[in-house]
């Protein structure tokens, strides 16, 4: 709501000419007498300008009447309305500031005043890597303050500042990659005399400050050696030292370009560098040991050589492998205490499969004059003992901590509590907070002010209460705004895992009941959500409910006032169906916010990490998704590792919450076509090492399994599969002591790859792995695992309708292909004339409006788009789109069926048609004959490859409709290499999902749900002579669909 106030001082910017006056007019402006001034600065300092009404329509309420909100920014500037408030009204409105005037008007003010602001504007930051990107970069007003207006104040020492200081600097130095998000702020940056008098000062408190060099300050520094202004040997050190701080490996790779390409650094200076150096290099990053490994092995004193090389060694990739073995070759100075340090992990990387890794390691070795067979210390060596599943642990209850300043702030300080994740700690807090509130509110303001930037913004009380739009909005929000009327959150969990008992939400419930205060409506709904159903009688609970007759504050119009105990009545009927005043999202479910369990490079412990640490307090077993994202999570990431994370997959271990096979890894990233498994065998090390070699194992095979079935080969298989052969002996140990069960030899997956044809990494070290197993127990053939029930379905039905189609493929990368339509003429097909027309635009609502989007590059002499409406028996064409449903059932046509299958490439450019298709296809709409059509069609276009479409098949799910594609693809390929023409590109594809699914293909051939003839092409191509790993793949295959056919 505005201040009282608001319109007394609108009336005054009226009066005194304010409203037609310019910005630059504003210093000598008149702003009334002292008594005006302090009614206008009253109006002006709190409250809103502006708010937003909802019901009973949205519109818009200016409170200032139409005036001109920078302009009355302004003029509350000229009044000395506190800096926060000024910075806070222009960071609202967002228009375009001039830094100059600004700075200007805050010194009218006074000193005391630019001294507020100054530390005002510190607080943000508005700019992004290299770029300014709002308007709202009023650390460009403190410059102009200090320099200008108040040099006594000094330069200001917050990183903030520094900060857009170097952006200015690196601006008028035209430094590469600068950039202004809006043009006109170039024209509002100091200009070089104005920079000059205060450069080195201002230089120097940014190295002392740490400002970050991998941004413009990097670039400020190499300009100031450059000018003389700072020494060559300072700013290398500086950068250097920068390496360490620099979180991302793209940040460091910028300070690298700034050492190399800039500054020219020399080997000679790298060497003076090589204490800090040697401690950067103990990370094994591969751009660091390319750009200063390799001259320090060059230059580094030899008896330094142990100590610096040694981790270098460990260097995850090849290329950085082969770079450090061929660096130490030309070191024939090393005395024996450094080869002897180097000895064992040079011997390691001597039997690794790459063969030359492992040959420059093995010359190495000779070199120095090691060729004893001393047994290695390999992991392959290494024991790991079987573990059985702990049991299933009894859920503690919820404690709360105590509801005083000293409590809630150890608990910030002692785990990463943030506004972004609901974790146990973050509702200790927000209930303890309450509870402080409710005993003494003035505790809990001082609380507040005193706390730190980074605390979740709930902890921090307004000086102004935002106009609340919708009544059911965030529970935080409303928490925060009736802070000290709250008797008690209806959302505090029971259990730790957020979960609530039916008896703690009625004592709470009660508790409003007693203070006579409605309970809020989103700290209600967050309560419903977390409701604990084990064991509870449900028709008992409901005649309980409705007696509580508490009201539930809401903006949903309703003929009687909302009840709590009605809708929790109505809830326990139906929990699956959402309260209709339920206005926004609010559950949480009882695992917080397990579904953003996800692995990235970048995931800190104070977002991923607490997900994890929550999700490990489950009262069940967790789900397969949870499972695999929770495993993934303890991956390396950029700041080194999640320790949250890690210690939340050995509590859920220990916890029994995580057995072994749980984990799905179909779910990784929640993506079931995700091919990135990397790493994950590293993982599966760490939990052999943690007792949970039973998950490891179990895990490796699924993920074999997962990725047989994918129809796009991937090289992520051999790190699993010799991880299998590292943990193979313990296993068979497990198993041959009685700890593990017999079937743990069955590892479906490693046999799969095992058992093929082909001589690959992989299939080595499963055939390798099986031999150090015992015989499979009761293993099941696939022949008996088959389900054809999806077969004996009815096949949808699609219309054959009478264009004619054509696909043109796409040559760019970022466009799907295009499919050409031909129409039969009739009355309507006058409107295309004799151009060739192409469909266009998404297909989403074809079984609503039965019609085509078609386009021309130029577009149509009728129209630009016109639209192909099918009626039945025929298409009309027309210029306006049909927006009425069709009378008759919903059906796809083969035309629509050609676009869909048509379009779809790989990559980021097909993904949206993909999707499309794949809807169609989870909606029972495309059938299997439809699909045998188009596929003929589309293969007239030796260019189109049908790889993206197949990526459906990550399961057999949609096989049924799906055959024909492979059988089409079959024909074709041995029709072209009959005919003396190169195999297809895609035709490895194909083979592969045959061999995936070769059970299921060869039981429904036998069942009759396909035709014998249709698996004839692979005996065609098995009989090339040319043994392409196709020609193999074929080979393979012939036999098995021979005896389908024979049958």
């Amino acid at each position: 709501m505005p201040h009282k106030d608001l319109p007394k001082a609108v009336a005054l910017f009226d009066e005194l000419g304010w409203a037609t006056a310019q910005p630059t007019d504003t210093p000598t402006l008149d702003i009334g007498t002292k008594e005006q001034q302090a009614v206008a600065r009253r109006g002006l300092s709190t409250g809103n300008w502006e708010d937003y009404q909802y019901q009973p329509e949205y519109r818009r309420i200016d409170y200032l009447d139409g005036a001109n909100e920078y302009m009355m920014t302004l003029f509350a500037l000229r009044l000395g309305v506190a800096p926060k408030r000024i910075i806070s009204i222009f960071r609202r409105t967002g228009h375009s500031a001039d830094y100059r005037l600004i700075a200007e008007l805050v010194a009218l003010q006074g000193e005391d005043y630019a001294r507020k602001f100054i530390a005002e504007a510190a607080r943000y930051n508005e700019t992004e890597g290299m770029e300014i990107i709002s308007h709202n970069e009023f650390n460009i007003s403190s410059f102009f303050l200090v320099n200008r207006h108040f040099p006594e104040l000094g330069i200001p020492r917050d990183p903030n500042y520094l900060h857009a200081w170097a952006l200015c600097v690196a601006h008028r130095f035209r430094v590469r990659g600068v950039r202004m998000k809006f043009t006109k702020l170039a024209e509002q940056l100091p200009r070089w005399t104005e920079l000059e008098s205060t450069f080195e000062e201002h230089l120097k408190l940014c190295l002392k400050r740490g400002v970050a060099l991998w941004g413009a300050a990097g670039h400020v520094v190499v300009k100031a050696v450059a000018l003389g202004k700072l020494p060559r040997e300072t700013a290398i050190t500086q950068l250097i030292a920068s390496l360490d701080t620099a979180v991302r490996p793209q940040q460091r790779r910028q300070i690298i370009a700034l050492l190399f390409d800039d500054l020219a650094i020399t080997e000679s200076e790298i060497l003076a560098q090589l204490e800090p150096l040697s401690a950067l290099l103990t990370t094994a990053e591969p751009q660091l040991i390319s750009a200063f490994g390799m001259p320090l092995i060059r230059k580094a004193p030899a008896h330094k050589l142990g100590i610096l090389v040694l981790p270098m060694l460990y260097v995850s990739t090849l290329k950085g492998q082969k770079e450090v073995l061929n660096a130490l070759t030309t070191r024939t100075d090393m005395g024996i205490e450094v080869r002897t340090e180097l000895r064992e992990r040079v011997r390691e990387l001597s039997q690794v499969t790459d063969k030359k890794v492992a040959a420059l390691a093995s010359t190495l070795l000779e070199t120095w004059g090691i060729v004893d067979q001393e047994p290695s210390t390999s992991e392959s060596s290494v024991h790991y003992p079987w573990h059985s599943t702990p049991e299933l642990w009894r859920l503690p209850r919820f404690e709360r901590i105590s509801p005083t300043p000293t409590a809630i702030t150890e608990k910030l300080h002692s785990f990463p509590v943030s506004a972004e994740v609901t974790t146990v700690e973050s509702e200790q807090c927000l209930v303890a907070f309450n509870q402080l509130a409710c005993q003494d509110l003035e505790a809990a303001r001082s609380l507040s002010s005193t706390l730190g930037p980074q605390v979740p913004w709930w902890l921090k009380l307004p000086e102004e209460q935002e106009p609340l739009g919708v009544s059911v909005k965030s529970r935080e929000y409303h928490i925060q705004t009736n802070l000290g009327s709250v008797p008690c959150l209806l959302s505090e969990p029971s259990f730790i895992d957020l979960s609530i008992t039916f008896e703690d939400l009625l004592t709470r419930l009660d508790s409003y009941a007693n203070a006579g205060i409605a309970v809020l409506g989103a700290d209600f709904a967050i309560a419903l959500s977390r409701l604990r159903f084990t064991g509870l009688d449900v028709d008992a609970a409901q005649v309980e409910a409705r007696r509580r007759t508490v009201p539930v504050l809401s903006d949903h119009k309703s003929d009687k006032p909302l009840v709590a105990g009605e809708i929790l009545a109505e809830f326990l009927a139906d929990p699956t169906t959402p309260p209709p005043w339920l206005t926004t999202q609010l559950a949480t479910a009882n695992q917080s916010d397990s579904s953003s369990l996800r692995y990235r490079k970048t995931a800190i412990n104070e977002r991923e990490g607490a997900i994890a640490f929550q999700a490990a307090r489950s009262g069940s077993i967790l789900e397969p998704g949870v499972a695999m994202n929770l495993i993934a999570l303890t991956k390396p990431t950029v700041t080194g590792g999640l320790e949250l994370a890690q210690q939340a997959l050995i509590d859920a271990w220990d916890r029994g919450i995580l057995p072994p096979g749980v984990a799905d890894p179909a779910c990784l990233d929640w993506n079931q076509r995700t091919t990135s498994y990397a790493n994950i065998a590293e993982v599966a090390v760490e939990l052999a090492e943690n007792r949970m070699l039973a998950v490891a194992w179990h895990l490796l095979d699924d993920i074999l399994s997962h990725i047989s079935r994918l129809p796009v080969a991937t090289s992520q298989t051999v790190n699993i599969a010799e991880t299998m052969h590292q943990l193979a002996p313990s296993i068979a140990h497990a198993i041959s002591s009685g700890q593990a069960p017999s079937e743990t030899a069955n590892v479906p997956g490693l046999r799969h790859y095992a058992a093929k044809t082909s001589t690959n990494k992989t299939t080595e070290a499963a055939r390798a792995t099986i031999n150090l197993l015992p015989e499979p127990v009761s293993l099941t053939t696939k022949e008996n695992e088959v389900d054809l029930s999806a077969w004996k379905q009815p096949q949808p039905i699609v219309e054959a309708d009478t264009a004619t189609c054509h696909v043109t493929v796409s040559s760019a990368k970022n466009q799907p292909n295009t499919i050409q339509v031909l129409f039969p003429p009739n009355e309507t097909t006058g409107l295309i004339g004799r151009k060739a027309c192409h469909i266009v635009g998404k297909l989403g609502d074809f079984l609503d409006v039965q019609e085509l989007a078609l386009n021309t590059p130029d577009g149509f002499d009728s129209a630009w788009t016109l639209y192909a409406q099918w009626r039945g028996d025929r298409w009309d064409i027309s210029k306006e789109s049909n927006q009425k449903p069709p009378i008759n059932e919903r059906l796809l046509t083969t035309t629509a069926v050609f676009a869909l299958v048509g379009r779809p490439v790989m990559g980021k450019a097909g993904d949206s048609w993909f999707e499309e298709f794949n809807d169609f296809l989870s909606k029972d709409k495309i059938s299997s004959e439809s699909l045998q059509t188009v596929t003929k069609g589309l293969l007239r276009n030796r260019n189109w490859s049908p790889v993206r479409i197949l990526t459906v098949l990550t399961s057999e799910k949609y096989l049924h409709y799906m055959w024909p594609v492979l059988s089409e693809c079959l024909a074709a390929a041995a029709k072209r290499i009959a005919a003396g023409d190169p195999a297809p590109k895609w035709l490895g594809n194909v083979l592969r999902v045959c061999d995936t699914y070769d059970d299921i293909l060869i039981a429904a051939t036998t069942a009759g749900y396909i035709p014998p003839d249709a698996w004839e092409p692979v005996g065609v191509i098995a009989q090339q002579k040319k043994k392409t790993a196709a020609v193999k793949k074929a080979q393979a295959l012939v036999p098995v669909f021979l005896a389908a056919q024979k049958d």
